[in-house]
C-alpha cells in the first residue's frame, strides 16, 4: 500500500510540474477509478494555483501571506517537491520535528529553515492552509 502512495504522489508531482494530466489520469483510472472524479477536480485545482518561484520571490510570498510552516508531497528537501503552505496560531505545531529525515512524503518545515538551503526555486501551491 505505501509503495503505491508513493508511486501515486511522485506521479501527481511529476505531471503537476510537467503539465501532463494524461499520464496521471491514466494511473489513477487504472488504480483508483472511484477516486477519479474527485482526483481530477484536485489535480485541476492545484494546477491553476501552483507556480514556480525563485527564492528571492518564495521569500517575499512567505513575507505577505505570514506563511509560517511548509508541508511538502514528496521529500522536502528534493527541489521537485510542491510545498503546501500553512498559516497556523497553533503554537503546539512548533514543536513538532520537522526535520525527520526518515519521512520521504509530508514533510513539515519552518519557511526561514527551507530558504537556508541551496535551492534556487520552489514549487508552491499558492492555497494557503489555516490550521
Amino acid at each position: 500500500m505505501l509503495a503505491l502512495l508513493g508511486t501515486r504522489l511522485l506521479l501527481r508531482n511529476e505531471c503537476l510540474r510537467e503539465g501532463d494530466i494524461k499520464a496521471y489520469q491514466d494511473y489513477i483510472a487504472s488504480h483508483y477509478p472511484e477516486d477519479l472524479p474527485w482526483e481530477m477536480k484536485q489535480y485541476q485545482e492545484t494546477t491553476k494555483a501552483l507556480e514556480r518561484m525563485s527564492k528571492e520571490m518564495a521569500i517575499a510570498w512567505v513575507n505577505t501571506h505570514q506563511i509560517n510552516i511548509f508541508e511538502s508531497d514528496i521529500f522536502i528537501d528534493d527541489e521537485d517537491s510542491i510545498l503546501r503552505p500553512i498559516q497556523s496560531k497553533d503554537e503546539d505545531m512548533f514543536r513538532y520535528n520537522f526535520n525527520a529525515l526518515e519521512e520521504l512524503i509530508y514533510n513539515h518545515q519552518r519557511p526561514e529553515d527551507l530558504f537556508r538551503g541551496n535551492r534556487d526555486c520552489f514549487w508552491i501551491d499558492t492555497r494557503i492552509e489555516w490550521r
